[in-house]
């Protein structure tokens, strides 16, 4: 076994590593999609749609989309990360505008479509997407006083699926937070 002959340390040591090299080869591949976007205007339009912080909206958007502003989820399990706004619209009517979640904050459009009178075409604009999803995240935060509860929300309906969604933006939210304080936001 590994640990038995390089020690404790250097496994985790190891394990780090892994995670962030894992975490860099995402951000590069979907920063060839969100290379043209504006994030410090993105993130302002954000904060003003919804008055949440810009670190917790990009948090969701990292958790959620990777920063691919076409991304598409089809009923939570198949994932795609198109290069365009026309590529994610063929993936979408090509499973007939089932329950898929779309664009920088994967707003799912079989529920938030009738509430809001949208077409998936407007999900994928950068800006409308993710006024709407800060506005929606701001509504679960609301009804669950402001905790994490009301983060997980925004992205499941069971708790434990709530739970472990909440975590995946807390630690998120944590790398961010470093990062600016650091000079890297």
């Amino acid at each position: 076994m590994v640990v038995g002959v390089l020690g404790k340390g250097v496994r985790l040591s190891l394990l780090k590593r892994f995670i962030i090299i894992s975490l860099f080869i995402v951000l590069m591949t979907s920063s060839i999609a969100s290379a043209s976007i504006d994030w410090k205007g993105l993130l302002d339009t954000g904060e003003r749609c919804s008055g949440l912080s810009r670190d917790l909206i990009l948090s969701v958007i990292l958790v959620e989309s990777s920063g691919n502003p076409h991304a598409v989820n089809i009923n939570g399990v198949r994932g795609f990360q198109p290069a365009s706004a026309e590529a994610a619209l063929k993936i979408i009517y090509h499973y007939n505008n089932s329950n898929v979640d779309i664009g920088l904050m994967q707003i799912n459009w079989k529920t938030w479509g009738p509430v809001y009178g949208v077409k998936p075409a407007q999900l994928l604009d950068p800006h409308y997407n993710v006024c709407l999803g800060a506005k929606i995240l701001r509504d679960y935060l609301e009804q669950h006083n402001w905790s994490w509860k009301g983060v997980g929300r925004y992205n499941a309906v069971s708790p434990n699926k709530q739970a472990i969604y909440a975590k995946k933006v807390a630690a998120m939210y944590s790398r961010v937070k470093k990062a600016n304080r650091s000079g890297g936001g």
